[in-house]
C-alpha cells in the first residue's frame, strides 16, 4: 500500500468531523514514532485540518485539538494507568465530545510480567475510567510487538529463557488478545499489534514457538528491532488517522461551531504554545 492511498478515501467532511474532536493521546517512544510520522502526513496533506498539539495539559489548550504527550514511565506500565487517569481528572474527563487514549510499550513486558494480571490491572482501570466518565469516548491501542532474531538460537534459546522476545511477544499477544475479546463490540480498538506484524507484502509475520505462532514486529517496519522505521511511521500513522476518522469522528456531528474545511491546521509543541 502506497502511504497516502487510504487518505485520500476519507471525505473532507469526515477530516473536518474529526478536526473538531478534542482527542487526547498518552504514549513514550512508539507512539512518539508514530506521532512524527502523522506530522509529516499533515504537512504533505494540508486539506486535513487536524491541529496536533504536544502538551502533557489538555485543559491548557483550547480549541478543537489532538493532544498527545508521554505518560509515565517505561518497565512501569501502572505508572501510565496513573498518568493517564489524572490527565482524565484533570478536566479532560469531563468535556463534552472528548476521547481519550493511552498505550503501553513493549518494554512494558519482562519475563515475570504476568499476562492475566496486566490486562486485568488494565480492565479494572479503564471501567473505573468509563464509570466516572460515561459520556468519555475510550479507544484502546494493542500493545506494540518487537521483532525476533532470525536463526535457530532463537528459538533454542526461547525454550530455556522467559526474556526472550519470542517469550516475551507471547505475553503481549496475550494481552492483546484479551484486550480485543472484552472491549471489540465496547469500544474502538486501535489494532497497532496487527499492524506490525503484517508485512509490507500483506502476509503475516510471525515466529513459532511449541507449535503454536506468535506475531512478531515485522523486520521491515523496524530499524532495532523494537522502534519504527520512517515508512513504517508514516504507514502506522495514516492508519491511525483514518481509523479515528472512520470510527471517532461521526460520534459527534458538525456543528456550526466546528472548524471549517478552510481551518488552519498546524503541529505545536507545548514550549511553542507557551511562549
Amino acid at each position: 500500500m502506497r502511504v497516502g492511498t487510504l487518505l485520500s478515501e476519507v471525505s473532507d467532511a469526515e477530516w473536518n468531523a474529526l478536526a473538531a474532536r478534542r482527542i487526547f493521546f498518552g504514549h513514550q517512544s512508539v507512539g512518539r514514532d508514530i506521532m512524527l510520522g502523522m506530522a509529516r502526513l499533515l504537512e504533505a496533506n494540508p486539506r486535513i485540518p487536524l491541529a496536533v498539539v504536544q502538551s502533557s495539559e489538555p485543559g491548557a489548550v483550547t480549541g478543537p485539538a489532538f493532544i498527545e504527550a508521554r505518560i509515565g514511565k517505561n518497565w512501569a506500565p501502572e505508572t501510565k494507568t496513573a498518568a493517564f487517569r489524572s490527565v482524565l481528572d484533570g478536566g479532560f474527563g469531563s468535556e463534552p465530545g472528548a476521547v481519550a487514549m493511552y498505550k503501553f510499550c513493549y518494554v512494558d513486558v519482562n519475563g515475570g510480567t504476568d499476562a492475566d494480571q496486566l490486562f486485568n490491572d488494565y480492565e479494572r482501570a479503564l471501567e473505573g475510567v468509563r464509570s466516572s466518565y460515561p459520556d468519555l469516548t475510550l479507544v484502546h491501542v494493542t500493545m506494540p510487538l518487537h521483532a525476533v532474531p532470525a536463526g535457530i538460537r532463537e528459538r533454542i534459546m526461547a525454550r530455556v529463557r522467559p526474556g526472550t522476545q519470542t517469550r516475551l511477544n507471547i505475553i503481549r499477544h496475550r494481552f492483546n488478545e484479551q484486550l480485543r475479546r472484552r472491549f471489540a463490540t465496547v469500544d474502538p480498538i486501535f489494532d497497532l499489534a496487527l499492524l506490525e506484524s503484517t508485512g509490507p507484502d500483506g502476509l503475516p509475520a510471525f515466529t513459532r514457538y511449541r507449535g503454536e505462532e506468535v506475531p512478531v514486529l515485522a523486520r521491515e517496519w523496524t530499524y532495532d528491532g523494537g522502534h519504527l522505521t520512517d515508512e513504517a511511521q508514516d504507514r502506522f500513522a495514516e492508519h491511525l488517522l483514518v481509523f479515528l476518522a472512520r470510527s471517532v469522528a461521526p460520534a459527534m456531528p458538525l456543528t456550526a461551531t466546528t472548524p471549517a474545511a478552510s481551518a488552519d491546521r498546524h503541529y505545536v509543541t507545548e514550549g511553542d504554545r507557551n511562549g
